[in-house]
């Protein structure tokens, strides 16, 4: 209950019934040798996908407005998942950066026009992380640093990586810098090497990462800066806890 489903610029939320699937499969590859006597096989590319149906709305920024033009470049899809009723910095979500491969109608006897649509992933896989925003928030201008999510000493320092997603819907003027910074103790901060998002002046989406060993310390939080109006937008973070290398 509560989830959130953005489509690059667009929030969705309101017109998709049901996220129909979400899925991370992998390749494998049968590397069985002849002194075997069952198949041996090891884990090739991971990939993903997210389907989801909806409801036809062809009001500003809904569902017409995101799925109709049939984007042949790569679109940031993400859901995120409420631990309660409420979003709170931390809780779960997944994004992929990919295509969008449908938009289908259905016109059902009793009258209903239902959409269906699917993106599938494109160079990167579909990633599970953290919000770094209570769900979508609206931001000031300034320097505005967020609440921090604490990985666990179990799970950080971590020395692979991460990558970041960005949705902003809107922002009504000027420049913003938004960026994520990380902390051994909760207190002292430094910018990530890799973790900063284009400066943005208008409704954008975006996929960052970091190289394949960036080590990454336990608490990570977002920062954003500049002079502008309100910005509505939400990011989410994805600790690496494997290497990510081909």
């Amino acid at each position: 209950m509560g989830a959130n489903f953005w489509l690059g610029i667009y929030d969705l939320s309101g017109d998709v019934g049901a996220v129909s699937s979400i899925s991370s499969p992998r390749g494998v590859l049968d590397v069985t040798a002849i002194n075997k006597s069952a198949p041996e096989r090891i884990l090739a590319r991971r990939d993903g996908s997210v389907s989801f149906a909806g409801f036809w709305n062809t009001d500003a920024l809904q569902i017409w407005a995101a799925l109709s033009a049939m984007p042949t470049t790569d679109i940031l899809a993400s859901v995120a998942i409420p631990a309660s009723s409420a979003f709170a910095v931390g809780d779960v979500g997944c994004s992929l950066n990919g295509k969008q491969l449908a938009f289908d109608q259905a016109h059902g006897a009793d009258g209903s026009l239902g959409v269906t649509s699917q993106v599938q992933a494109n160079g990167s896989a579909l990633e599970w992380g953290r919000l770094l925003t209570a769900g979508k928030v609206t931001i000031g201008t300034g320097t505005v640093n967020g609440a921090s999510i604490d990985d666990g000493a179990d799970n950080a320092p971590s020395s692979f990586g991460a990558a970041a997603y960005l949705h902003v819907f809107s922002i009504a003027s000027g420049t913003m810098g938004v960026k994520l910074q990380d902390s051994a103790n909760d207190a002292d901060f430094l910018d990530i090497t890799g973790m900063a998002f284009t400066n943005v002046t208008a409704a954008t989406s975006e996929r960052i990462v970091t190289a394949t060993d960036a080590d990454i310390r336990q608490y990570v939080r977002l920062v954003t800066t500049g002079v502008h109006g309100n910005a509505v937008m939400a990011v989410l973070f994805a600790r690496y806890l494997t290497s990510q290398a081909i």
